[in-house]
């Protein structure tokens, strides 16, 4: 007689690490697995090329990779083993997608994006520019203060000190929302848009949330200076109270 345990647990089922095993193809391999992976290569647009499963090899998108990774050079990541989770298998094209967010590798959900939904609208005076992909846009993270001092001090200002200047090291390092990755598409870096992007990595710009996927785990900013400016750019922007200039359109019968 053949016994075979089985566990409902959340906990053991989202750690439960998928072995390799004789005969193993990729139609074996299923999304949500948790595997680990050997980082070899980063390609131009920034995805990383892993392999795993000793025979398998995969793609982890730039969107889904934790900041810290995503801001390290190709040589600090080559043959760096972590741990991944599969989020689908195209067996026509022999592609299989991974994902590094750590709310997915350790859970299987997004932890605090509802608080991020509650935000959009507001504009981030500071976001850190952290990848640039040409073909699909940009990656930002919030703003620390030595990267706010960087920025006053290219722009010849003087920096200004807030409220949070007598904290301690541990909130300068990781203030609130900077593991959090913000995400522009090319769509929303200017108002021209035959204007060529000259955005750099470290720039310091202003942003301002659009949009939350709950679905990626990202945070849609805005880059474009008219989107930035509007006083009212969705229905929750709109205050009982407040004046707001407004334009006829019409009359009803």
């Amino acid at each position: 007689t053949i016994i075979i345990q089985l566990s409902a647990k959340q906990k053991t089922i989202s750690m439960a690490v998928t072995k390799e095993y004789p005969n193993m193809s990729l139609e074996n391999l299923l999304p949500g697995s948790l595997v680990s992976v050997s980082i070899q290569s980063r390609s131009k647009n920034g995805s990383l090329i892993v392999n795993f499963l000793t025979f398998f090899r995969g793609v982890v998108d730039w969107t889904h990779q934790p900041v810290k990774i995503l801001e390290n050079s190709e040589e600090d990541m080559q043959k760096r083993k972590v741990k991944a989770r599969i989020l689908y298998v195209d067996s026509a094209s022999k592609h299989v997608g991974l994902t590094l967010k750590p709310g997915l590798v350790s859970s299987l959900s997004f932890a605090g994006m509802n608080e991020w939904t509650s935000q959009v609208g507001n504009v981030l005076a500071d976001t850190k520019i952290v990848h640039i992909d040409p073909n699909s846009g940009i990656g930002l993270v919030i703003a620390n203060n030595s990267d706010k001092k960087k920025k006053n001090e290219s722009n010849g200002g003087v920096e200004e000190k807030s409220d949070d200047d007598g904290d301690d090291e541990d909130s300068e390092k990781n203030p609130k929302g900077r593991n959090q990755l913000l995400y522009a598409h090319t769509s929303r870096l200017h108002d021209d848009p035959a204007k060529p992007s000259n955005f750099k990595l470290g720039q310091v710009v202003t942003s301002r949330i659009v949009a939350v996927s709950h679905v990626d785990g990202l945070v849609h900013v805005t880059l474009k200076p008219s989107m930035i400016q509007k006083q009212v750019l969705s229905l929750g922007d709109l205050k009982c109270g407040h004046m707001y200039t407004a334009k006829v359109l019409g009359f009803e019968d």
